[in-house]
């Protein structure tokens, strides 16, 4: 998958001035990006139109173990050389509610100056109950269609999140969802088999429209 990463960013960079990609937290990202800058520093990839957005943001402060913006800028933008400028976070200093407001204005206008999809790729996680980007089963965030980002209240952990919505995510050529552990099997065979309900499995919910959307599977899981 850092292969396909690196390759894929590098072939986007070679036609187009910028960049743009979503990624979210959890525990795979960290040693995936650890593959990535490897493979970027072998490689001597020129990344400097690479731009950084979020999927889900919990509300915790910068530089706490679970503020996502914290943990990719730690593991994937200073290890690279990224210009800080290029990491587009949400703020984990407001509420949930004024930083999806924030964030919502963000897009809108990079939408609006932007031709062709939003985003050149999302990278997803996948929860065993079928969340993603802070997308769980039941939530109001689901029927969404207005805006990009909202606030949808407390995770299982207690922190208060705010996730990009289904019309943000899927304004993109490529959605990876990545999935590791024996734990994900029974949500991976509900996504490919069905039944098809977003609101009790929301990863089903997103479809890309411009695009593809895949699923990796981590080996022997």
């Amino acid at each position: 998958m850092a292969e396909a990463f690196v390759r894929h960013i590098t072939d986007v960079l070679t036609t187009n001035k910028e960049c743009r990609v979503v990624l979210g937290g959890g525990r795979t990202p960290v040693e995936l990006n650890r593959l990535i800058v490897e493979k970027c520093r072998y490689m001597s990839c020129n990344w400097s139109g690479l731009h950084i957005y979020f999927s889900d943001e919990r509300i915790v402060p910068e530089g706490h173990p679970d503020n996502t913006a914290s943990m990719i800028r730690d593991t994937l933008v200073i290890p690279l050389g990224l210009p800080l400028d290029h990491i587009h976070p949400i703020s984990s200093d407001l509420t949930a509610y004024s930083a999806a407001d924030v964030y919502h204005r963000e897009l809108t206008a990079l939408k609006n100056s932007t031709v062709g999809p939003l985003f050149h790729l999302v990278l997803l996680g996948l929860g065993p109950d079928g969340h993603t980007a802070s997308l769980f089963p039941d939530s109001p965030a689901l029927q969404e269609r207005r805006r990009l980002a909202v606030g949808a209240g407390k995770g299982p952990e207690g922190w208060e999140r705010v996730p990009l919505t289904f019309p943000a995510l899927d304004d993109a050529i490529l959605i990876w969802f990545v999935a590791a552990g024996k734990e994900k099997q029974p949500v991976i065979a509900r996504i490919i088999n069905g039944p098809w309900d977003p609101q009790i499995c929301p990863a089903q919910g997103v479809r890309p429209k411009h695009g593809t959307v895949s699923l990796w599977v981590e080996k022997g899981s």
